[in-house]
């Protein structure tokens, strides 16, 4: 038998108002809890990535930093795109900490790490940008547009170009350029104008 539900309403993930990844393996959240709006949701939370990742967030807010990165290291171990969110989170949380040689360890691992996820990338650059490291920004956004997947790269040519994702990190990065005083290149070329995407105007 599982343990019990004030077990898991003493739980710190619950008090956050996070689903626990320890409580949710040892049994369903269902078996305890009748199905109303208020629980509902704690079904649905089934990505553990995603639960550790938001314990992680708790943890930093709330003043815990060691337990933070516990969390965001068990993340790291489940691999995927979810270990390079937490490699940038600790990132960021590490040098908070004034820990910068780890925290560029945590990047250096990632921009390594195959294979690679635009999604992490475009963090890290927004991470770089913050701290006011253009150059580290503008890296980091074009090694998330060189791993864009074909799809993502097509979608400039549909309705929905100027607001997909390809649009997005092809302006940030344009945007940083422009920062730093470099000439446009091909892939600036390729932005898509958000006016474009208001009624009247015409796709040029």
């Amino acid at each position: 038998m599982g343990p019990s539900p004030d077990r898991v309403k003493n739980c710190f993930y619950f008090a956050d108002g996070i689903a626990c990844p320890n409580c949710r393996g040892l049994f369903p959240v269902a078996s305890f809890y009748p199905m109303t709006d208020e629980f509902a949701w704690l079904l649905r939370y089934d990505d553990r990535g995603d639960v550790l990742l938001e314990a992680a967030h708790a943890k930093r807010g709330a003043g815990e930093p060691n337990a933070a990165i516990g969390y965001l290291d068990e993340a790291i171990a489940l691999g995927g795109e979810d270990r390079g969110f937490a490699r940038v989170a600790l990132a960021d949380l590490l040098f908070e900490l004034g820990r910068y040689d780890d925290a560029v360890t945590q990047l250096e691992t990632l921009r390594t790490e195959l294979p690679v996820f635009p999604a992490p990338c475009e963090l890290a650059a927004e991470l770089h940008t913050t701290r006011g490291d253009k150059q580290e920004a503008l890296h980091w956004y074009s090694l998330a547009i060189a791993n864009l997947p074909p799809h993502e790269i097509a979608e400039l040519d549909q309705s929905t170009g100027p607001s997909c994702y390809a649009n997005s990190l092809l302006t940030a990065r344009r945007r940083v350029r422009r920062a730093l005083g470099f000439a446009h290149d091909d892939w600036d070329n390729c932005v898509i104008p958000v006016e474009i995407a208001i009624p009247g105007h015409i796709r040029r």
